[in-house]
């Protein structure tokens, strides 16, 4: 893969920094990718390949690439950490795709941080993030360098910004609408990047399993002139962690001699996080962790799809006064009808911590319902990754008959609930 042809766009409207990704060894089109921001912010981006380059490296190991050449030079820190991260990676997930090596044309260079130093956050609304910053806010005074002061906030991260469709724009008016009212009440400027580095690959297992962290660390890398850290909050706390697209081990390897990379909130279990939420009423009600829509409300969640009723269920009592949810009452019928999504195993760890917390507070039936989610999890868990006989039948299905009994099995399901 190479990295080539860094530009400067200027609009009335936006400065753009872009790049062009051709592939050498994958059959792929060649892509120009690139980040934005509001023309005033515009002296924050930077004009050198490194934050691409996170991205491409990872992307480029995901199709095979025996390298990545990045037409320039490249920071020898960041250079080190990809290469690191790569290995890691392929250790994760798969040998059979070899860390690419990475080279520069012109050789490494050590980039500098701004003058003074700037910590910035990856803001979503979502419960890690907004834990990340009062987390921030309980240890540091504003005067110390660690101060949290700027907070990005992506459009791109979970819907490509060209798509227009109803959801997409619902989204981001609510992820809008929900930063900016946590950003003033926690004091932090809001920067608002468009980038379409989800564009090199729109699988969402790799996006989840691989990518996210580069994703965002490479947008970090391209505001490197405003900022000398990012913080990307947890989604995994310390006993429930895995191989996964962010990581503590993972995310501190994208750093770079101007940039440093930190993931945030490991000690701290989702209730935990929930409950510093609870404490802080201004946070509470920016809170957003709903990906559906349009919500026609105005609300920020829906109440009802799983990551709703999971954050609603770490809140515990506090729940009523979430007023970010559409619905905020439990029951459950409710939590039986949830669905255990695209990573079972996160629904089984999240619930299972929660079902502690109903018996503790004497809701019986709500635990019951949940442990049944938790159980449900670990079967479509099981299932999705060929473990126990059900999974050794879908293997040995797959390789001698080509998946016919799995063919079989949904057309009769498909007959039975006409």
């Amino acid at each position: 893969m190479r990295l080539f042809d860094l530009r400067r766009e200027e609009t009335a409207d936006a400065v753009r920094v872009a790049a062009t990704i051709a592939w050498e060894d994958s059959d792929r089109r060649p892509r120009k990718i690139w980040a934005e921001v509001a023309p005033a912010l515009g002296p924050a981006l930077t004009e050198e390949l490194d934050g691409f380059a996170v991205a491409a490296a990872v992307v480029a190991q995901h199709h095979g690439e025996r390298r990545l050449i990045v037409e320039g030079t490249l920071c020898p820190r960041l250079a080190e950490g990809l290469a690191a991260a790569a290995r890691l990676l392929a250790r994760w997930f798969s040998a059979a795709l070899p860390a690419p090596v990475i080279e520069s044309s012109r050789g490494t260079a050590p980039r500098f941080p701004p003058p003074v130093p700037r910590a910035g956050v990856f803001l979503s609304g979502g419960l890690d993030s907004l834990f990340a910053v009062a987390h921030n806010r309980d240890r540091y005074p504003r005067e110390h360098p660690a101060s949290l002061r700027d907070a990005v906030v992506l459009e791109g991260y979970i819907f490509e910004p060209t798509d227009d469709s109803p959801r997409a724009r619902d989204y981001w008016r609510r992820t809008q609408k929900a930063t900016t009212a946590f950003a003033a009440a926690a004091d932090l400027h809001p920067i608002f990047v468009r980038t379409n580095l989800r564009v090199l690959e729109d699988d969402i297992g790799f996006f989840c399993a691989k990518y996210h962290a580069a994703m965002l660390s490479s947008v970090a890398h391209l505001l490197s002139r405003r900022i000398s850290s990012a913080t990307i909050a947890a989604g995994l706390d310390a006993a429930n962690l895995r191989a996964w697209g962010s990581h503590p081990v993972l995310d501190p390897l994208y750093s770079g001699s101007a940039l440093a990379v930190f993931h945030e909130g490991i000690e701290t279990p989702r209730i935990g996080k929930a409950g510093r939420i609870a404490a802080w009423p201004e946070a509470l009600a920016s809170l957003m962790v709903c990906t559906r829509g349009p919500l026609g409300s105005g609300s920020l969640n829906c109440g009802r799809c799983e990551k709703c009723v999971r954050t609603l269920a770490a809140l515990g009592p506090t729940a009523a006064r979430a007023a970010s949810f559409d619905e905020t009452d439990l029951t459950p019928a409710l939590l039986r009808k949830l669905s255990t999504g695209l990573h079972p195993w996160a629904v089984a760890d999240f619930w299972s911590e929660i079902v502690e917390s109903f018996r503790a507070r004497g809701q019986s039936e709500l635990a019951s319902a949940a442990e049944e989610l938790v159980s449900r999890a670990h079967v479509a868990d099981a299932w999705r990754f060929h473990r126990g006989w059900k999974g050794m039948l879908r293997r040995l299905d797959r390789r001698f008959l080509g998946s016919a009994l799995l063919q079989s099995s949904r057309r009769l399901r498909s007959r039975r609930s006409a």
